[in-house]
């Protein structure tokens, strides 16, 4: 771990990450989007609108009217088409998750300020478990990314152990039920060397004052246009 003070990297404690997932795609091919509308009214586009500023919109008296803009900046009257990179086809999507466990060895977990190898162990177990867990629960739930990109796998997920280099690592799988169990053994396991373990969840409140702010961004986004912080 480092404490970062930069301007760049931000202030606090950074920590490596002990736990990457990754989709990536193979023989990737960028395709054409193409987006127009044609308007089942006919609207047609010298019939200028002004919109007001609690977002509704009223007919303009003619085209020099201060404010106003074509009917299709309210989803009115046609819109030409026009093409532009987008979509992507790939031959395949490779999924690779690792679990560093030198990451995890490399983090302490002193109890009254004293070390504890024991400790230590039981703790980096917990975490171990939980990325398994993570992992196994995500892969059950299945990869539905975005709209038109629903990932399914050909095969279950496995899973290698790198013990030693050279040797060819030992494979294994592991359903979600599994994963819970051997999640909560290792919890079981932590809390009888003596560390704490909190079974409610913690409840985040925002304070007053980002409410107000988040309810006038809101407001803002409601009756005017749009701008960069």
């Amino acid at each position: 771990m480092w404490d970062s003070t930069g301007p760049k990297g931000g202030l606090g404690a950074k920590f490596a990450r002990a736990m990457v997932s990754e989709i990536i795609g193979y023989d990737v091919q960028i395709g054409k989007r193409t987006s127009s509308r044609i308007d089942p009214l006919q609207i047609r586009a010298g019939a200028k609108v002004v919109k007001n500023k609690d977002g509704s919109w009223e007919l303009a008296k003619d085209a020099k009217t201060k404010g106003a803009i074509a009917p299709s900046e309210i989803n009115h009257g046609n819109i030409p088409p026009d093409i532009a990179a987008g979509g992507v086809t790939v031959r395949y999507a490779l999924q690779t998750t690792v679990i560093s466990l030198p990451a995890l060895r490399r983090l302490r977990f002193p109890l009254d300020g004293k070390l504890d190898s024991d400790v230590d162990t039981a703790a980096q177990t917990v975490l171990a478990a939980l990325g398994l867990c993570a992992a196994a629960l995500a892969a059950e739930g299945g990869f539905d990314l975005r709209s038109r990109c629903l990932l399914w796998p050909t095969e279950p997920m496995k899973w290698e152990i790198l013990a030693t280099p050279g040797s060819s690592p030992t494979e294994f799988t592991l359903t979600g039920s599994d994963a819970l169990k051997l999640f909560q053994d290792s919890v079981d396991a932590a809390t009888r060397v003596g560390l704490p373990w909190r079974t409610e969840p913690i409840v985040l409140t925002p304070s007053p004052n980002f409410v107000k702010l988040l309810q006038r961004s809101q407001e803002l986004a409601a009756t005017g246009p749009e701008t960069e912080a």
